[in-house]
Order: C-alpha cells, then structure tokens, then sequence
C-alpha cells in the first residue's frame, strides 16, 4: 500500500473518523465513537462503518484501518472495543478474528421494510453479530 496514508478527524458528533487516502483519492475509512450510555457497552469504544473500495479490497487495507482504530482506542485508555457484523459477511468476520476478535454471545436479528424505486415494499432480514476485543 505504498503512498498511503490514514489521517484522522472529528466528525460533528464527536467520533473520530479515519481516512485511508492516497494521493487525493479516499480509499477506505472507518469510524471509532463512544458506545454511549444506553449500549450494552457503555464503557467501551465501537468501531462502525469500516469500507474499503472495491479496487482496494484484499489488499491488507481493512487490516490496516482495524490496526489504526485498535491503536486509537489503546492510547486513548479504552480496554474494549466492540462492533457488530452482518453474519452474511463472511470477509469481515475472517478480518476480525485474524485480528483476535471474539465473537460475544449470539447473534442478533431484526427486519425493516425496503421502498424500491417503484414504491413496492420488501421485507428485509438481517442477522448481526457483536465482536469484541480487549485491549
């Protein structure tokens, strides 16, 4: 990944947002934020919103912003991190347990209605996983 770079920045709501970017083209990002009071994990960091584009992908990026967040969160004190991954995603999954995630309890599902582009309503089925990693 020669000429690339991760800066870092706040966004509007406080969340530090990483940025993979070589030259002027942003490759990938990633978002860290406080769990908040209301999460299961109030004391924990989350890591939320990884991507990575399509020319990129497989080329040890995610690896890197994962490794830059991890980093973030230990020298900011935190002891956990934690996320939640679609169980459909199979790629992201192989990603944070080569990184020494956990899978935590089971996973959870929900559905919400879809509007296409004609207007017709789909019901959409999700299952999502939490991982966590202590730091």
């Amino acid at each position: 990944m020669e000429g690339m770079r991760i800066a870092a920045e706040r966004d509007a709501q406080g969340s530090t947002v990483l940025r993979a970017v070589r030259g002027a083209h942003e490759c990938g990002s990633v978002v860290l934020a406080a769990a908040g009071e209301s999460a299961a994990w109030p004391a924990a960091l989350v890591l939320r919103d990884l991507r990575v584009d399509p020319p990129w992908r497989r080329r040890g990026l995610g690896a890197a912003l994962v490794a830059a967040v991890e980093e973030l969160a230990a020298a900011s004190g935190a002891e956990l991190l934690v996320l939640e991954v679609d169980t459909s995603n199979a790629a992201a999954a192989r990603l944070y347990a080569s990184r020494g995630w956990l899978p935590v309890g089971e996973p959870s599902a929900y559905s919400y209605t879809s509007l296409d582009d004609g207007g017709a309503a789909s019901v959409v089925e999700v299952s999502r996983q939490t991982w966590a990693k202590a730091l």
